[in-house]
Formats: C-alpha cells, structure tokens, sequence
C-alpha cells in the first residue's frame, strides 16, 4: 500500500484517494533497540510503555487533525472562493455608482422602467390633443367669430358632436395621464376640477378651445422635457394657435 507524509512527519499508509488508513512511525525514528539478556528492570520498562502510549496517544490526535484539515480544506476554498467573488461584485457596483451619480444598476433600472410607464401612459394623451385639433379646426374652429356662421357652433350637428366627444375624451384621459402614481384614486371633485380648465367644447368661443390645447400641449412638453425627451410631434396647430 502506497504511503505518504504529513507535515509533522509521520508517515502513514493511504489508500488509492490519498487518505491515510494506517500509522506507520515517523522520519529519522531511531531503530528498536535489541533485548539484553539479564534481570528486566520493572520501572524502566513502566515508563517506557507510558512514554509509548502518550507517543501513540499525540500520533492519533495528530492523525485526526489531518483526517480533519483534509475534510475543511474543500469548505474554506468555496468560502474563500465566494468571499472574493463578493468582494469583486462590491467593488464593481461602487465603480458603477462612481459613474452614474450613486445610482445602481437596479436603480436605473427602475427609473427608466418609470420614465418608459410615463411615457407609455402620455402617448394616448398626445394622439388625443392631435385628434381633437383637427376637430375643431374642421368644425367649429372652421367658422369666423362674429358672423351668423359662427352660429353653427351652438347646434347639434355632427361636427360639433365629434368634437364635444373627442373634447371629453381629452379631459378623462388627460386627467389620467397626470395623475401622480401612489395619490389615490380619481374622485369625482378631481375630474370637475379638471375639466373646468381642460375640456374643449364647441359652444366655447375658439379662443377659449384654443388656450385649452394649448395648455395640454404645455403640459405634455413640460412631462417630455422632464423625462429627457424630445417634445412630441402635434399635426393641425395654426400659427395664431402658437402666440401669447
């Protein structure tokens, strides 16, 4: 059976995974010493045998600390292992923070998850005010103030209907789209207060229908500009529309 050495000197016989089995002596042990022929010397050979059995006694400590160290050493190398895997993710995170304002990856994560949700949320809003312009700008916006014509936008024909409609539309999804996240749910004080500055109608003079696109258009460049984002584009806005 092969042998092999630990590091205090003792030799023992392993087995095929170079595990000690068996104590066999140590290095540079002195040879046993032939019997001499003679009267035995009863207390030398007492403490001899002591001496051998405390000699045993520290070979077996020894040889269950190598059996022990041998079965530690694999759990300390994967602690050493994840301690510095650690250590090199810390230090990638803080690098990280270093360049991006003390944000972390999960930060800016979330916060561009919150700036895609707002924006997702403003899309149907922009597509409103463009629809409801070109509404008014067939309908009753198309009528000159002051005249009899201006007398169409009081009654119920089918382009002042479509307006008034998309004009509700607008308020609703408007009042929606500004809602701050975690305030609670719209109560019905929040949607009148809303619509008295936010719902186009026919039968209000153009100017009026004018200011009140114009304001949610504001307020959607004012949301774009906060988010880092290019204004969006608007279809059916005349010049006058654009002044003050």
């Amino acid at each position: 059976m092969p042998q092999a050495v630990d590091e205090a000197g003792n030799i023992w016989e392993v087995d095929a995974q170079g595990k000690p089995v068996r104590f066999v002596g140590r290095q540079g042990a002195a040879a046993p010493q032939p019997m001499t022929i003679g009267q035995p010397n009863t207390a030398k050979a007492q403490r001899e045998a002591a001496a051998e059995a405390r000699a045993q006694q520290d070979q077996d400590l020894q040889f269950q600390k190598f059996r022990m160290d041998q079965q530690k050493a694999p759990s300390e190398i994967a602690k050493a292992q994840a301690d510095a895997a650690k250590a090199q993710a810390d230090a990638e995170e803080a690098k990280f923070r270093r360049e991006h304002g003390g944000l972390s990856p999960s930060d800016i994560a979330a916060r561009q998850k919150e700036l895609t949700d707002r924006q997702r949320a403003l899309a149907p809003l922009v597509e409103q005010i463009n629809r409801t312009q070109e509404l008014f700008n067939a309908g009753p916006g198309a009528t000159a103030p002051w005249t009899v014509s201006a007398l169409r936008d009081y009654m119920p024909n089918d382009a002042n209907k479509r307006f008034d409609t998309a004009g509700a539309q607008l308020s609703q999804i408007g009042l929606g789209a500004f809602r701050v996240p975690g305030t609670g749910t719209v109560s019905d004080r929040d949607a009148m207060m809303f619509d008295r500055g936010n719902l186009p109608q026919a039968s209000n003079f153009d100017a009026s229908n004018d200011e009140i696109l114009r304001g949610m258009r504001n307020r959607v460049e004012q949301e774009y500009q906060a988010m880092g984002l290019p204004a969006p584009q608007w279809t059916g806005i005349q010049q006058d529309n654009r002044q003050g």
